[in-house]
């Protein structure tokens, strides 16, 4: 074939193409967005954002403000992505990434919260003294400090640092220490201890608690040690729980438990030494928990947990893209779901829309009177609730009468195995009036003629 004749197939079916790709560029979206962090004081934090299209122009917000080196010293900008060089208290707070278009459409991302790990040191610096009866079973109670993340229990028994249950010990996720049966070889002094895993900084009870064995002819009496009042537990969605149960006596009764009023049964919840463990807590498991033990009198004595589950927020059914007529009206929906319940906030082109006339928020709907031309680009929804974020977003097109031109795309050509100057190439087109058209090649001769 000749070569004029390839490159000018090439060219066309190039720009078929390039038209095709344009039309799917219109609209900015991430590949990714950033996520919260914790980290320590004076570390590098990094924020990850990716966009497409590669020419969306990307920046940031810092506390729903514009971002630069100026407003927040220490933070640099590279590839769409943001850098702080050395955390430091300044820059605590909630970030987001905006993708903007030149022509004007523009999204953001959700907010992304940054933290510096810290944890506090034991307010009680008083020593105290637990006597208890051979046989019985006793709880040291060690309420972990602040600490952000969360911190771990490390205890210090009778001189020796323990971090998981071991023997006789049950270490539980609260700091408490649980003994199942004290005997002489448990007296001794016991210290609380809190670990934080970013920091790696770890924190002890100033005194701590010396615990004595009295012994007696007579078996202790049963009875509940802990909880000695109704508590209520808050946990995060899919996080580890474990509802304490410490009944003392020799024997210790077998305790059972009722959700609203009703015996739990196994699932995903187990039982373990008298305690209710949680490997991850679903939504299904909030309630009313009550561990129930039997005296040998008869007696039922019983403690008392509320269970709330705490859940990110997130879309189950989000904004679809409408094309609607100017003069008319819009709506675009938004269901959330999350606990607590997520606040939602409407953006147009990534700008927060303030309800009006024609703008009107009502539960999780937005509608949009009188639609303009103007009103045409990319409606967002912004959820958070404080555990997580959550976005998505609807494009409305606005059309007039006048139908919007078409784009004509080469189809299908004639065989173009020997293929001379003098043959006719034809081409076909997607549109039916003009089913095919011809492209007649010549060649230019070397003298400047052409044949």
């Amino acid at each position: 074939m000749d070569s004029g004749l390839r490159v000018l197939l090439s060219t066309v079916l190039c720009l078929s193409q390039s038209l095709l790709i344009s039309c799917s560029s219109q609209y900015p979206s991430f590949r990714s967005e950033p996520a919260s962090l914790v980290q320590s004081q004076g570390s590098v934090a990094r924020l990850l954002c990716s966009v497409s299209p590669p020419s969306a122009v990307v920046s940031w917000r810092f506390g729903g403000r514009p971002l630069d080196r100026d407003t927040l010293p220490g933070v640099e900008f590279h590839d769409g992505s943001l850098t702080i060089s050395s955390l430091q208290s300044a820059h605590v707070g909630v970030y987001q990434c905006m993708a903007r278009l030149a022509h004007g459409p523009a999204i953001v991302s959700c907010r992304a919260r940054v933290a510096i790990a810290e944890i506090s040191e034991y307010e009680d610096g008083r020593r105290r003294s637990l006597s208890v009866q051979e046989g019985s079973s006793v709880l040291i109670e060690c309420p972990l400090p602040h600490s952000v993340p969360p911190a771990l229990p490390r205890l210090r028994v009778r001189g020796e640092r323990i971090e998981v249950s071991t023997g006789d010990y049950l270490v539980l996720p609260s700091g408490n220490l649980q003994i199942l049966s004290v005997s002489d070889r448990h007296q001794g002094m016991y210290r609380c201890g809190a670990f934080n895993p970013v920091t790696g900084e770890t924190v002890m009870q100033p005194h701590g608690t010396k615990l004595s064995v009295k012994h007696s002819v007579s078996p202790p009496p049963v009875r509940i040690v802990y909880p000695t009042a109704p508590q209520t537990v808050l946990v995060q969605q899919s996080q580890p729980l474990t509802l304490e149960c410490v009944v003392s006596g020799s024997p210790a009764p077998a305790a059972k438990w009722l959700k609203n009023g009703k015996e739990v049964t196994p699932g995903p919840s187990q039982q373990q030494h008298n305690n209710l463990v949680f490997v991850a807590v679903a939504r299904s498991d909030e309630g009313s928990y009550t561990c129930a033990a039997e005296t040998k009198q008869g007696t039922v004595i019983i403690a008392n947990y509320t269970v709330n589950v705490l859940e990110p927020a997130s879309i189950t059914e989000g904004p679809t893209n409408q094309i609607v007529s100017p003069g008319s009206s819009a709506r675009f929906t938004c269901v959330a779901t999350g606990n607590p319940s997520p606040n939602i906030t409407w953006l147009f082109n990534a700008d927060p829309i303030t309800p009006s006339g024609r703008f009107q928020i009502s539960g999780s709907s937005l509608v949009i009177t009188d639609v303009t031309l103007q009103d045409g680009g990319v409606f967002q929804c912004l959820l958070d609730n404080g555990i997580g974020s959550a976005q998505s977003c609807g494009i409305l097109t606005t059309q007039t009468a006048t139908p919007a031109p078409q784009h004509h795309y080469i189809v299908g050509h004639s065989p173009l195995d020997n293929l001379r100057p003098s043959n006719l190439l034809t081409l076909s087109t997607n549109r039916p009036s003009e089913d095919r058209f011809s492209l007649r090649s010549r060649r230019r001769a070397s003298n400047g003629s052409v044949r």
